[in-house]
């Protein structure tokens, strides 16, 4: 087999060189293009901010890995160990020891939600009417 060489090409040789001449030279051409088709080609030959510091190694080492999971561990296992031996409730505390005493302050509250409740439902009929 026999090989050509690029560089020695006659291009007169071949059998369309006149048609594709004449059709290449009926083509308009764009002003600028050549310009804009260089610098679109020089921006996709430009590395990315991601191929520039691909080859670096992270901001704190390559130990970080390793300490952001220790710390994770022992996060779990702090929570694990809260929950584990916090007390648990075994049901609702009083506040007062004595009955009376409790009615009493609860009826103190209720007084006070209602005196309060009346106070801004006079208020809203002053405003509506």
């Amino acid at each position: 087999m026999e090989k050509i060489d690029i560089n020695n090409l006659d291009i007169n040789i071949l059998p369309l060189e006149g048609e594709l001449k004449g059709a290449l030279e009926r083509i308009p051409i764009p002003e600028g293009l050549e310009e804009r088709l260089e610098a679109k080609i020089d921006e996709w030959a430009r590395p990315t901010l991601t191929e520039k510091h691909a080859h670096k190694t992270p901001l704190l080492g390559r130990g970080w890995g390793r300490f952001s999971l220790a710390a994770s561990f022992l996060l779990v296992c702090g929570i694990g160990l809260y929950f584990a031996l916090a007390p648990t409730n075994k049901g609702t505390i009083d506040t007062y020891d004595d009955p009376e005493t409790a009615s009493l302050e609860a009826q103190k509250a209720l007084q006070l939600l209602a005196t309060n409740l009346n106070k801004g439902l006079a208020q809203y009929e002053q405003a509506i009417n």
